[in-house]
């Protein structure tokens, strides 16, 4: 009996438990009335004085969000969140001196280089290389002044004092000398304006006494020591030029692509042209297809685009095993052009020092030997950027090349 009794009790105590709170919170006349029992990933109706809380599909937008962190808040289908990238959240800084985009939903920030035209923000005229856009970076950007401290000066020629960016001021020639210049001899002066030297006095060399003087950089058999590797090449013969300068066509450009235990594969992309979207924070995708299996042992690339400004385009190689490189980000300046350019780890020359038309072989800046060693089978991706407003362009040539060892 004393078992029954407590047994009462104690169901007693839950019933009452259960409906007062739980039983008020649930009531309902309309769907408005269930608002606070649901997030924002939860909606709930009324249903016969009841609150009934339903889970909003997978992929619907949460509405909580943090605007600029490249990744967008989605309902899970179950009342929960989960993030997804999302390359067009993104705020760009107002210097326009750096460029902000999306990458596997995290923010990657590049600084504009020393010179870059920032005058449309209003906050100055060329980039300083370090995300300012100041008056001046250099004393070319100040016309007959020069540049002290991001600010144009104006220049005092004619006071005998040698001031930036003067190469000379009168008698003031900052220690150079007809010799120091490549020539033979003479009497060095200083041209009008402050700005060059007066060279009408110096002596020139002789160009085919098969000696090389002077600004010769040879003279017949006389290569002044120098070589093709000493200058930079795989190796080769030197040759001197009619005009006493270096005759570089017999030099070789790069070392043999493949070792004797590689065979190499060359895979050209289709569906070309194609045009690459204008400031665009979304990259352009050319797909190449390699069905060849095996192993990377090196990896060159060949491209053409057509553009009016390339240093508005940046070129990304994305391996099948998602390794990334850097091929060519915002080169050539006011330049046009990629000319069937040969990305190569074996090139003599890197692609920040060229110049556009970007024409030949040309070390990536950052080396192709990231793929080595991957299977070479699979999807192969150029992404193609253009990060500035104003001109369009297209790739017009793609062409990877492959050396795979079994």
């Amino acid at each position: 009996m004393w078992r029954l009794s407590s047994l009462m009790a104690v169901l007693a105590l839950l019933l009452v438990g259960c409906s007062s709170s739980d039983a008020q919170k649930s009531a309902c006349r309309a769907a408005t009335d269930c608002a606070a029992l649901t997030n924002g990933c939860e909606s709930a109706v009324c249903s016969a004085g009841r609150c009934k809380v339903l889970p909003k599909l997978k992929g619907s937008v949460a509405p909580e969000q943090v605007e600029g962190d490249c990744q967008q808040l989605l309902c899970d289908g179950a009342g929960g969140t989960y993030l997804a990238d999302d390359p067009s959240d993104l705020v760009q800084e107002e210097s326009l001196c750096t460029v902000r985009r999306c990458l596997y939903g995290d923010i990657e920030e590049r600084v504009r280089p020393a010179g870059f035209d920032c005058s449309p923000s209003g906050l100055g005229r060329v980039c300083d290389g370090r995300g300012e856009c100041v008056e001046c970076a250099s004393h070319s950007d100040c016309g007959e002044g020069f540049c002290e401290e991001h600010a144009c000066r104006a220049l005092s020629c004619g006071d005998g004092l040698l001031n930036p960016p003067e190469r000379c001021d009168g008698a003031a020639l900052g220690g150079a000398t007809c010799e120091s210049l490549g020539f033979m001899g003479g009497v060095l002066a200083c041209a009008p304006g402050c700005r060059a030297f007066d060279l009408t006095g110096c002596i020139s060399s002789v160009c085919g006494d098969s000696q090389a003087q002077g600004v010769e950089q040879c003279d017949g058999a006389d290569l002044k020591g120098e070589s093709c590797v000493s200058l930079g090449f795989a190796g080769g013969t030197l040759g001197c030029g009619t005009a006493c300068g270096f005759d570089l066509g017999a030099c070789l450009v790069e070392l043999p692509p493949c070792s004797p235990e590689a065979e190499e594969r060359i895979y050209t992309a289709s569906a070309l042209p194609r045009a690459i979207d204008d400031n665009s924070v979304i990259p352009t995708e050319v797909t190449i297809t390699v069905q060849d299996h095996g192993f990377v042992e090196s990896a060159r690339l060949l491209l053409s685009a057509s553009h009016q400004r390339v240093s508005d385009l940046e070129f990304f190689l994305l391996s099948p095993e998602g390794d990334m490189v850097e091929l060519s980000t915002d080169n050539g300046a006011t330049g046009v052009d990629y000319q069937g350019t040969l990305l190569s780890d074996g090139a003599h020359r890197s692609i920040l020092d060229g110049s556009a038309p970007f024409t030949g072989s040309f070390l990536p800046e950052t080396p192709l030997l990231a793929v080595a060693g991957g299977e070479a089978s699979g999807e192969w991706r150029l992404r193609a950027l253009d990060d500035r407003l104003g001109v369009e362009g297209k790739l017009t040539e793609l062409e990877l090349q492959l050396c795979i060892l079994p």
